[in-house]
């Protein structure tokens, strides 16, 4: 009889099996193709075969054990238990206490997963509700890259890129144009070493760094950048004999706190220390994500010495609708300049959500999963309960009693071991939860 049960427990275990591999395999193949293109060693996302035989190996360890069980109940049966017709009248307390323990602790742990979801879609929806600091609306972002055979020297870069500036703002619909030696809130980017001028460190532990960025006038327009006090670039401002700087609020406060920064000096540690004089502060932007804090950061004037530069154009309309004649203007500029990574602001702050929009789509299918688990794991629990009792249900019936009234008791079993599973699941979450 034992090895009649424990062979059943087998077969049910290995058919598990078979259709739990073949969701694992669907499963990792949608999650590969739901994540995004960024998302590292994503050709590499699949079943790896160590972690399928450790799962095999215990699942078919485990389920002979737990097949003990019942085979164990059915041999100790006694014949004239069973010829009084006794058996299915009481179950014995203590496999009943084992069975709704285990339906509490599945209750439990699926409310703390639900809960975790919850959480996690919360703080989701609270990331896209953070202001990045910029107008995202209506601009469309890209790279322009120069031939460099045709352009050797930064005199010829400089008159290419204001060549191709002088159409792109003459199309219709631009509203501003902006250039960068990087994108808008594309990470932290190069930082420099940069201390006022009146407080040098003290050592090299000492020394704060600061995010660099190079743009041009109309990059702050472009953007919707507001300016907090002083002045934004001129176009003088390039070829100044005194270099001038604007930074972002949070380096204000971390390095002149409680003081006026305007006209104050920053020395740059460059090739050799240079002194900037600050003539604006503008708003601050999360350059390294909606997650992050601002970081302190320092605009110069861009030098047209590069071959590689970001381009930002503020559109009246649809940004999209600009791909076209932007492709059309830098043709006509010089056909052999590169456009590449085309897309709107709004898409690369989607884009740097990824991470948590992923982390969160992961958590809430293993909760989704949890609950099946756990209404399967009731279910088995009162059915069990219900066949054990048959012979007091039809008494009960049989007494006068509703099939309402039998039904309300039986579920009333049930509700306790949920109310029981909801108590410790809430424990949990107020433990985990933070």
């Amino acid at each position: 009889v034992t090895r009649h049960i424990l062979t059943e427990s087998l077969l049910v275990a290995a058919g598990g099996a078979v259709v739990g591999l073949a969701l694992a395999f669907v499963g990792a193949t949608l999650l590969a193709s739901y994540a995004p293109a960024v998302l590292p060693r994503l050709d590499q996302i699949g079943i790896d075969w160590r972690v399928l035989a450790m799962t095999l190996l215990t699942s078919f360890l485990l389920v002979p054990l737990f097949g003990l069980i019942p085979a164990r109940k059915g041999t100790e049966l006694q014949i004239n238990e069973v010829s009084r017709g006794s058996h299915g009248t009481i179950a014995p307390r203590k496999e009943t206490g084992l069975r709704g323990g285990l339906a509490v602790a599945q209750v439990a742990l699926s409310l703390m997963l639900l809960a975790g979801s919850g959480l996690l879609i919360r703080s989701f929806m609270n990331l896209r509700a953070v202001e990045p600091g910029v107008e995202t609306e209506n601009v469309l972002t890209f790279e322009a890259l120069l031939p460099s055979f045709k352009y050797p020297t930064p005199a010829e870069m400089e008159l290419a890129w204001e060549d191709l500036a002088t159409r792109l703002e003459a199309l219709p619909g631009v509203r501003a144009l902006g250039f960068s030696d990087r994108a808008p809130l594309s990470g932290g980017g190069p930082t420099n070493t940069v201390y006022a001028a009146e407080r040098p460190p003290v050592d090299a532990s000492d020394a704060m760094t600061a995010t660099r960025r190079f743009v041009s006038t109309g990059y702050f327009q472009a953007l919707g950048l507001p300016l907090s006090t002083g002045r934004l670039f001129e176009e003088t401002d390039r070829f100044a004999v005194n270099p001038v700087v604007v930074i972002n609020e949070a380096m204000a406060q971390q390095y002149f706190p409680g003081e006026d920064p305007l006209g104050r000096t920053l020395v740059l540690e460059w090739t050799e220390p240079m002194n900037l004089e600050v003539v604006g502060v503008v708003a601050d932007v999360r350059e390294r994500g909606v997650e992050s804090a601002p970081p302190p950061v320092f605009y110069l004037p861009v030098r047209w010495d590069y071959d590689f530069l970001y381009l930002q154009v503020a559109s009246q309309g649809e940004p999209m609708d600009l791909a076209g004649p932007v492709g059309e203007a830098t043709r006509l500029s010089d056909p052999d300049i590169i456009l590449s990574d085309l897309r709107t602001l709004d898409d690369r702050i989607s884009a740097s959500l990824f991470e948590p929009r992923f982390r969160t789509t992961v958590v809430g299918i293993f909760a989704l999963v949890a609950l099946i688990l756990c209404l399967i794991g009731l279910y088995g629990v009162l059915s069990y309960y219900v066949r054990e009792r048959s012979h007091e249900i039809s008494v009960r019936l049989a007494l006068g009693a509703s099939q309402g009234e039998v039904t309300r008791w039986v579920l009333s079993r049930g509700m306790r071991l949920v109310g029981m599973g909801i108590v410790l699941g809430v424990a949990g979450v107020l433990v985990v939860g933070r």
